[in-house]
């Protein structure tokens, strides 16, 4: 199961960095069919970027969805929590509360 979340969320960094550029390309050659008169072309293009942009913004949810999964099911880890850490003798070993 880890072996297929993680293989998802490679996949969703991917699409989450190549989206946008093919966003960008697809808005700019509507922009230019339509300044050379094509208004069908355009509104395709057009319609094809909205497409684009949804599949993003899904891809990029599923990718946080994803990534915190995995650390959610990490087990190798210790939790980190708002614990201090201490010494042999249990005195707080802050740098900050040192007093010589």
């Amino acid at each position: 199961m880890r072996g297929v979340l993680r293989q998802f969320l490679v996949c969703g960094v991917v699409s989450v960095l190549l989206l946008p550029v093919t966003l960008g390309v697809v808005l700019g050659l509507g922009a230019l069919l339509a300044s050379l008169g094509d208004d069908a072309g355009a509104v395709a293009c057009n319609r094809a970027a909205l497409v684009i942009g949804v599949i993003w913004i899904v891809s990029v949810v599923a990718t946080a969805v994803t990534s915190s999964i995995i650390v959610l099911e990490s087990s190798d880890r210790e939790p980190q929590g708002c614990r201090l850490s201490t010494d042999q003798h249990g005195h707080d070993s802050g740098a900050g509360d040192r007093r010589d």
